[in-house]
């Protein structure tokens, strides 16, 4: 048996979907629409914001495009995993005033589900792209990190990076 350890920052918690105490939280954020096109593009992965939240590294970002001009949302909006953070003294020894933050931000490539107990998990089906690679995801019987061969469970894997990530039933069963 290898010891492989997974890139991903969280673990998935197990059927049923319970939330553990450190679950990703959903963040709700007014976002102008000069800025919500790029980051819809994906040639802006980067936001700053004040640090009045409890933003960490594996939570999501709904990203609502507001204008702030006409005072109005404009109906459309997108969802951002965080995957890197620059605060605090590190943030203001690069310039940023004190009390703001860069998150660092990923596309959400499964749906979110909210968990019991609250807390957010991206759920995938085959087709879905790889948080990791962004190669499409396979249906099968997935890997184990402590393992080199297949699992016996069916899961939904990338084998690419022969990880495993949470299958998304309610999906799977209405293809």
């Amino acid at each position: 048996m290898s010891n492989k350890t997974s890139p991903i920052p969280f673990q998935w918690p197990p059927i049923p979907f319970a939330a553990p105490e450190n679950a990703p939280l959903l963040h709700d954020l007014k976002t102008w629409p000069m800025y919500f096109g790029s980051i819809e593009s994906g040639s802006k992965t980067f936001e700053i914001r004040r640090s009045d939240r409890t933003f960490s590294i594996g939570d999501y970002l709904k990203l609502s495009e507001y204008n702030p001009h006409d005072e109005v949302y404009t109906g459309r909006f997108i969802f951002r995993r965080i995957v890197y953070m620059l605060l605090g003294v590190e943030a203001e020894f690069f310039g940023l005033k004190p009390g703001f933050c860069v998150l660092g931000l990923a596309p959400v490539t499964g749906r979110l589900v909210l968990l019991e107990g609250g807390g957010y998990q991206e759920q995938f089906t085959a087709g879905d792209l790889c948080p990791v690679c962004a190669k499409p995801l396979v249906f099968g019987k997935g890997y184990d990190a402590n393992r080199d061969e297949p699992g016996q469970a069916p899961a939904v894997y990338c084998r690419f990076c022969l990880l495993d990530y949470p299958v998304d039933w309610e999906r799977l069963s209405q293809d």
